[in-house]
Formats: structure tokens, sequence, C-alpha cells
């Protein structure tokens, strides 16, 4: 594979080794439910720079961003945030490697960053946003899982980056939680485009897509209360899914189910980490039919999933997971 231009400038000053997959958004794994109409209204929001997309795990954050962001075309940088990027400097050499990507910017800023003792608000800051402003095309930059972000002089860069887009250019950020950012600021100004857990949850037809794409049968009136009870939280129909699939029959209603948190990474995914994501309260409501009981062994062994405590799906609330939660 070729290397670009901004990436052979990068290794020459080379202050550690980047992660190739932190610059691009997941792949698209089957039975991902296309978000057609947040896309659309994502796209016919060009004028406003900010883009803010917040919500617990499980509604689709990084998958709504990866779709718009792959109709928008070449124009778009991409970082998905870890606990690394609370050093100042590796963040903004993310940052700057991204834009790079979309179109080369001044080497002074990788020079700059490379830089032994530098100081990120006097020195690196300004001379990556300059670097922005003088971009010769609008640039989307996408940072997810922004809530990981807790050092304040990156989250003050964020910021700043913000405030100082050149016109037309987007900063989209998804977060489990509103990021200290100056959101207030940006609403009161008309600049930022809010999405949130009401928006992102799914319809009946987006609904049917997800549980069609499991494989499992549901009735239109099946799927109708799986909408109802679970407030259209992805997870929790997709949850439903998998215990329908694990039991076709049924069966006297259980505890609610163990954490799961398909991590944003695409509903149509199996990927689980104990302890991380909402539980599915709701799903101890549906009728036995539509939910007969706990996900299978076979499924829950593999990955690792263990009773802990979970938020309701839009409160964000810490409940406990237990059958007297599932009433």
């Amino acid at each position: 594979m070729a290397i670009r231009e901004g990436d052979r400038r990068f290794r020459l000053v080379r202050p550690f080794d980047l992660v190739e997959s932190k610059l691009r958004p997941p792949s698209a794994r089957r039975g991902i439910v296309p978000r057609s109409a947040l896309v659309e209204q994502l796209l016919a929001s060009q004028s406003a720079p900010v883009i803010c997309i917040v919500a617990p795990p499980g509604y689709g954050k990084t998958t709504l961003l990866a779709q718009w962001s792959g109709r928008k075309g070449h124009q778009v940088g991409w970082v998905s945030v870890d606990r690394r990027d609370n050093d100042p400097v590796v963040l903004l050499t993310y940052l700057a490697v991204a834009l790079d990507r979309v179109e080369p910017i001044d080497p002074a800023v990788f020079q700059t960053l490379a830089s032994p003792g530098v100081s990120v608000a006097a020195t690196a800051l300004p001379t990556l946003v300059s670097a922005v402003s003088a971009m010769t095309h609008p640039v989307t930059l996408v940072l997810d899982h922004v809530e990981l972000l807790d050092n304040q002089d990156c989250l003050d860069a964020v910021a700043e980056l913000a405030m100082r887009l050149p016109a037309g250019s987007q900063l989209a950020l998804a977060a489990r939680r509103t990021p200290p950012l100056p959101v207030a600021m940006l609403r009161a100004r008309g600049q930022v485009v809010e999405v949130g857990a009401d928006e992102l949850a799914m319809d009946q037809r987006e609904a049917m897509a997800l549980l069609e794409a499991t494989g499992v049968g549901f009735s239109d009136a099946d799927v109708t209360e799986l909408v109802g009870r679970t407030e259209g939280w992805p997870v929790g129909l997709y949850l439903a899914a998998l215990a329908r699939k694990g039991h076709p029959r049924p069966m006297s209603s259980g505890p609610a189910s163990p954490a799961l948190d398909p991590g944003d990474v695409g509903l149509g995914s199996s990927k689980v980490v104990a302890g991380k994501g909402p539980a599915a309260p709701a799903l101890g409501r549906c009728r036995p039919q539509l939910c007969p009981g706990p996900l299978p062994a076979s499924v829950l062994r593999p990955c690792g999933l263990g009773s802990q405590p979970h938020p309701s799906p839009k409160e964000g609330r810490w409940t406990p997971s237990s059958p007297s939660s599932a009433t």
C-alpha cells in the first residue's frame, strides 16, 4: 500500500506509532440497518459547524456517523478516541493526521507536535488551527467516543477547534454523555445540530429490518410491542431477537438480560463487553413469547457476560439487574 505524503511527513518526526484503525470508521457489518432519515437530516445540516450526537451505549452513534461520512465522500477525517488520547500531543497528532489525509496541511504542524516540551495551548494548538484555516476546501472531522476524553487540555483543544472551523467545515462528535464543550453557546448561535436518544430510537420499519436481519421471525404485532417496550432502543431489539433465537418456544419470563454493549460498532454485530452497556430492563417486561427468558449460555459464555448494574435505555440511570427490576 502506498504511503500517503502526510504519513511520510509524520514518520519523519515520529513521536509514536499510529494505530491505523483509529483513523477510519468501522467497516459495515452484515445486518446493519441504514439510518437513512437521520443521514439525510445531517446532510441537510451542512451550514452547522458542529454536530453533537449524544446517547447511551447501543443507540448506533458510530453507525450513524459512519453512514453519514460515507455519503459525504472523501472530505472526511475520522478519529476514534481512546484513553491514550488524553495526552494532548497524542490527540492533536491524530487530528492532524486525519485532516492531512483529507488535504495536506502545513508540515510545521507535525514538527511542532514532535518538539520536546512543546506548549499545547501556546504553540501546538494555534499551529494546527492555523493549518485548518488555510485548507482550500471545506473538511469534516469526526471524533467518536469523545466521552473517553477527561484531560482538560484535550477538551479545550477540541472546543477551540470547534469554535475556529473555517466556513463550510464541520466537526462531528459522538459521546455517551454531553461533552464539556461550549454546546450551549453554539446552540444559542444556531451553530450546532444535536442528535439524542429520541432521534436515534428505531421506528417500526427500522426495527423490523433489524429483527429480520437476525434471521428470527417476528409478526408485525410483535415488532410493534417490542418497539414500545424498548422505546426503539436498538440493542434492546437485538437482545430480544437473540433471546428468541435461543429459545424459539414460549418459556416463562426470566431475569433481565445481562449487560450487552455492541459498542456502537454496528447493531448487527454480536460483539459484547461485559458490564459496560445498558442491559435491557424493558425486555424483562415483554411477553414470554417475545422474550422467552435470558439469553442462552451458548451466546453469553463466549462473550464473558456477567451480572452488573445497568442504565435504563434512555435515561442512563443505573438500575440493578434483577428479576424485581423487570416489572
